[in-house]
């Protein structure tokens, strides 16, 4: 009886290494087809859903990454716009505080529903909006040096990486 028991323990403990073995192997692999490898693999290894998950829901730790950027942007923007900024960022900051609402209430919501209700070609088009939104916001800033190029600059690879990782589902 003891040594079923230790033969039983064992099996489950090899089982639970092969099946987070596949999962880390399926991390690996779709982060290799992202225009950001280390990025992909960093965000996704840092949520403990993409240990036993599938692509939507590497997809969705994306979105969601996606989406603690874009609230840190809006709180840096508001905190920036009630402290008296230089007038060169008054009206970037105003045009990136609506982008990134756009983002939060629009892209992401929509990226949110599609990729839940299996319909990854609208959950494309939400990171494409993100991509393209974060672009604006720098450029926002043309005669001035931007506040916000670090987290523009990480909402736009992480929509490129979330865009990477979707069109596996196509």
């Amino acid at each position: 009886m003891k040594t079923l028991m230790i033969y039983l323990v064992m099996l489950l403990i090899s089982t639970l290494k092969t099946s987070n073995n596949n999962n880390n192997n399926l991390v690996e692999t779709t982060c290799k087809n992202t225009p950001n490898y280390n990025l992909c693999i960093k965000t996704l290894l840092s949520d403990e859903r993409s240990t036993s998950s599938d692509i939507t829901t590497l997809a969705l730790i994306v979105v969601d990454a996606i989406k603690v950027k874009a609230n840190q942007a809006l709180e840096i923007i508001s905190t920036l716009l009630s402290s008296n900024p230089p007038e060169a960022w008054r009206v970037p900051l105003k045009e990136c505080a609506f982008s990134y609402k756009v983002i939060l209430t629009v892209s992401l919501p929509e990226a949110i529903e599609a990729l839940t209700k299996g319909n990854p070609k609208f959950a494309e088009d939400g990171m494409v909006g993100c991509f393209g939104v974060s672009q604006d916001c720098e450029e926002n800033f043309k005669r001035s040096i931007s506040p916000l190029t670090g987290l523009n600059t990480a909402v736009h690879e992480l929509s490129g990486v979330g865009r990477a990782i979707i069109r596996n589902l196509l």
